[in-house]
């Protein structure tokens, strides 16, 4: 119930949900480019003919092109912490990234993570495969990004639905022991990543 006019000076620091929100659903909101709105950055010509949503910068989006990464934190009470905790992390642009949990119990980050200069291309940097998906949606964004979305669909979605699954899993390994649950929280996140 905020106004699109209010300056963003005059935006409060938050606010509360109507209803609770999901992981997925949060995401969605990083990836909003104001699409119907008196902001829509593809209205008219502001597109071109890929109907590219970065083209346009006179508008205010939560998606913006020049993001190095985005994470969400999500904190579950009622779990153990190393369970509880999961850091959604993408790389580059929400909007051509996948977000991978990371729980907090993992003891070791995938290889692909550490690797990769900033000014030249890696291809076994996951921040460049990021970067490079990126480079060639914004070409024909229109038709690219349905690409995209199916493998978001696909890997951060399949994600999405296994962590119930992995969730279970992980506590009754962790009432025996929790340095197996970590073992299989690490495993879990290592293979997703990759």
């Amino acid at each position: 119930k905020i106004s699109p006019e209010t300056p963003n000076m005059d935006l409060p620091v938050s606010v509360k949900p109507d209803k609770p929100l999901s992981a997925a659903d949060v995401m969605a909101v990083t990836r909003d480019k104001s699409y119907g709105t008196s902001f829509d950055p593809v209205k008219g010509i502001r597109g071109g003919p890929y109907q590219n949503p970065n083209y346009y910068s006179g508008t205010r989006k939560i998606s913006v092109a020049n993001v190095e990464y985005t994470s969400l934190v999500q904190c579950r009470g009622g779990l153990p912490n190393d369970i509880g905790g999961i850091v959604w992390l993408a790389f580059g642009p929400q909007d051509t990234a996948v977000y991978m949990p990371l729980y907090a119990g993992i003891t070791a980050m995938p290889k692909s993570f550490t690797v990769g200069d900033h000014f030249e291309l890696n291809r076994a940097s996951a921040r460049w495969a990021f970067d490079y998906t990126d480079f060639h949606v914004q070409v024909a964004y229109s038709e690219a990004i349905e690409d995209v979305k199916k493998a978001q669909a696909e890997y951060e979605g399949g994600a999405i639905q296994k962590i119930p699954e992995i969730d279970k899993q992980a506590q009754d390994l962790y009432a025996k022991s929790p340095v197996k649950a970590r073992e299989f929280l690490t495993k879990f996140c290592l293979d997703n990543a990759q």
